[in-house]
């Protein structure tokens, strides 16, 4: 009669062996779960945080995986960085009028009085 071994892989499938004699090796699939869904295979890990992560769960970044919520969290902090940067520029566009015109005006003040009459005002 054949002995059947039953093998549990990580993935929680498990695996039959038929007519396997006890003395042959064992057969352990070591098969990584996603940690989002932990009936399918992980095909990488997060470079963040380090979790494994399935097909459907892993978004490439410039050949690099993510997981959903580190994903997330590069959105919010590159939109954050884009708004840093955004009031920067309009601030330093501010300055840039402002110095622009001080230049203005010396320059028309020393026009007018190398210009206009002496005592004309």
């Amino acid at each position: 009669m054949p002995q059947i071994n039953v093998v549990t892989c990580l993935a929680g499938t498990a695996l039959t062996l038929r007519g396997a004699s006890p003395t042959s090796r064992r057969v352990t699939s070591q098969v990584a779960a996603c940690a989002n869904h932990p009936q399918r295979e992980a095909i990488g890990i997060c470079v963040r945080c380090r979790t494994r992560v399935c097909s459907e769960c892993s978004t490439k970044v410039d050949g690099i995986n993510y997981c959903v919520s580190c994903l997330a969290g590069l959105a919010v902090s590159s939109h954050a960085a884009a708004r840093r940067e955004q009031a920067a520029s309009s601030g330093s566009a501010y300055v840039s009028a402002g110095v622009y015109f001080v230049v203005l005006s010396a320059l028309l003040w020393v026009f007018l009085q190398v210009t206009l009459p002496e005592g004309f005002f």
